[in-house]
């Protein structure tokens, strides 16, 4: 995972999850959620281990409590969401060839959590709300709050993904 960001509703670069003008805050069993899980997820339940993660230092704060064994690299510090302090791009590049040679040489176990699971969706906008909600399986908890259920990563991050998308036509 290089060049990934913080989730959604935290602090850092570009900080979001999937569509960050639709998508709040998004939570997978009660705890927010950022891409890093969502795709991590999904490697683990072809039986892949995240090995190697890059981006600010806000990300790893959040990732190295998901992924304890993986190779953690960070090339920026986050002053904001639009602003950096950033390695030069030489030293970027061989801090990720160490972090990708260190991570090839661990034991790490892929990202299985049991399935269901319940996601819920704080939306940017109510009308983004009231557009999902028509969708079969959708529960609204609040004005700018959904919630369903995936029995698969796959299923989790296609509806995710669709809802993105449906976001994106208003």
């Amino acid at each position: 995972m290089i060049g990934y960001h913080a989730r959604a509703g935290a602090a850092g670069v570009l900080a979001h999850t999937i569509n960050g003008s639709a998508f709040a805050e998004i939570r997978v069993n009660g705890k927010p959620s950022g891409e890093y899980l969502l795709n991590g997820l999904l490697a683990g339940s072809f039986g892949v281990p995240v090995r190697l993660i890059s981006g600010d230092d806000c990300l790893a704060s959040e990732a190295s409590v998901l992924f304890p064994s993986a190779e953690i690299v960070t090339v920026k510090r986050a002053l904001g969401n639009r602003a950096a302090i950033h390695l030069s791009p030489s030293m970027a590049h061989q801090v990720l060839r160490e972090g990708a040679y260190q991570a090839m040489n661990r034991d790490v176990d892929p990202l299985v959590l049991p399935a269901p699971y319940t996601v819920q969706i704080d939306t940017v906008r109510s009308f983004h709300a009231d557009l999902f909600a028509m969708l079969p399986g959708m529960k609204r908890l609040a004005p700018v709050c959904m919630e369903f259920e995936a029995d698969s990563p796959a299923v989790l991050c296609r509806t995710l993904n669709s809802l993105s998308a449906m976001a994106a036509s208003l």
